[in-house]
């Protein structure tokens, strides 16, 4: 009777350019991996931007464009977190204050959310 609904998740440019943009400054510490999905206990959530340190998940990066992380997504990844062990944080960042800088920038202006809950 019902079938599964497909959803094709399309990019701005702004978002898409800032995305590369935060990559190309990780990278020289980090690997870098975009769009990542994780599934826990049939919930999906994807990541705009992984940073891994020897193979393990160093940070998560959410690029902001037209809203803000929602709340759905932040306890997804918080209980992500919970049961998988890992001590994360998600830094919220603007994609209009990334294409505003000219060269990579000393810190970054962000948003962090710490999601351990312990």
């Amino acid at each position: 009777m019902g079938s599964k609904r497909e959803f094709t998740i399309l990019e701005s440019y702004k978002h898409k350019f800032a995305k590369a943009a935060l990559m190309e400054w990780l990278q020289p510490e980090f690997t870098v991996k975009d769009e990542v999905p994780f599934i826990i206990d049939g919930w999906k959530f994807i990541v705009d931007i992984v940073s891994y340190t020897d193979g393990f998940i160093q940070a998560f990066y959410e690029i902001v464009h037209t809203h803000p992380l929602d709340g759905r997504k932040l306890g997804r990844m918080q209980h992500y977190c919970y049961n998988n062990d890992l001590n994360i944080i998600c830094h919220e960042i603007d994609a209009e204050w990334i294409l505003r800088q000219t060269e990579k920038p000393e810190s970054l202006i962000e948003f962090a959310f710490d999601l351990n809950m312990k």
